[in-house]
């Protein structure tokens, strides 16, 4: 319903003792978009980052606060709030102590700063390529952190990585999802049209009723 006035409020809750209040807070917030509360947004963000960071603290909590602040990651991104942009990358390498939401939240909102410059970082560019090809390494990257470093990529406009997507575009497939983000990359950054997935099909034995052969 767009009510901006109840912004205030729901930077309140942020501290909700209950997952459903403070999480549904986090994305209304990203939702509302309010100019003025961007900066306790990125507040927030790094405190939540933090609290989601802290393997030792009780599970629950750890993951209502990745889940808090994967939504405030991505408000920053969303917002356009460049100030944001040198701590978002301190989510990117795979030593990064935060858990996946949070990684890929902020690797999703660097697509979005970058998404209009005249010129890309290389240093970036190199990282998120990087990302996108470690996940088959013996240590293997998550899997979602290199779906949305591909998905960053596409949306950065990097032609340099056009033989990157490409390669695992193809080497996947577009039926994954992986190969699905690979496959939107290349068609934001060349504008080409390519084509649909092939539906995938399987056989399901066991049914009362079954052909007797081929």
């Amino acid at each position: 319903m767009d009510q901006k006035q109840i912004g205030e409020r729901l930077l309140q809750l942020l501290d909700h003792s209950r997952p459903e209040v403070c999480v549904s807070a986090a994305w209304g917030l990203k939702e509302l978009a309010k100019p003025e509360l961007i900066e306790p947004m990125f507040e927030a963000a790094k405190r939540f980052s933090g609290e989601a960071a802290q393997v030792s603290a009780e599970a629950a909590r750890v993951k209502t606060a990745a889940a808090i602040s994967s939504h405030l990651l991505e408000a920053l991104g969303l917002m356009d709030h460049q100030p944001a942009e040198e701590y978002l990358r301190i989510f990117i390498p795979k030593s990064a102590p935060y858990p996946e939401e949070a990684r890929t939240a902020a690797i999703w909102a660097l697509g979005y700063l970058w998404a209009d410059s005249a010129s890309l970082d290389p240093k970036l560019v190199r990282q998120l390529e990087e990302r996108l090809a470690d996940w088959i390494s013996p240590s293997p990257e998550l899997y979602m952190v290199s779906a949305m470093s591909a998905v960053s990529l596409g949306r950065m406009k990097s032609e340099a990585s056009l033989p990157e997507l490409r390669r695992w575009c193809s080497g996947e497939g577009r039926n994954t999802y992986l190969g699905g983000c690979c496959g939107w990359a290349i068609q934001q950054i060349t504008g080409e049209t390519l084509p649909e997935p092939k539906a995938s099909s399987r056989q399901l034995p066991g049914w009362f009723l079954e052909p007797l052969g081929d």
